[in-house]
């Protein structure tokens, strides 16, 4: 595997619009290989349930629809980042890009 400060190593979690898998790598093989076969049903499956709620709860004019929704989202988040960097193997490391705060 590459470098460890190679930023081929970070594994993203953030939501875009229309994405129903809110986990990104720079497109390396073995990383997402990596990904892929430490993420198990129920971590994947809270994984989509995150990004289904941004889909339908963040309007990309308004924000959040309800201050609540937005504050568990948050905290979701942090809390997937955790889990996800919890069963990846060294050297991954996972970032959590949260840029939808309007409407918060």
């Amino acid at each position: 595997m590459p470098e460890p400060s190679d930023e081929r190593l970070t594994v993203k979690l953030m939501n875009d619009y229309g994405a129903d898998w809110p986990v990104w790598t720079l497109f390396d093989p073995a990383v997402d290989a990596a990904v892929e076969e430490a993420v198990d049903g129920a971590l994947g499956s809270r994984l989509r349930v995150w990004a289904e709620v941004f889909n339908e709860r963040y309007h990309h004019e308004r924000g959040w629809d309800d201050p609540r929704v937005a504050a568990e989202h948050r905290a979701e988040g942090e809390a997937l980042r955790d889990a996800l960097e919890a069963v990846l193997p060294e050297p991954l490391r996972v970032r959590l890009d949260y840029w939808e705060t309007h409407g918060a």
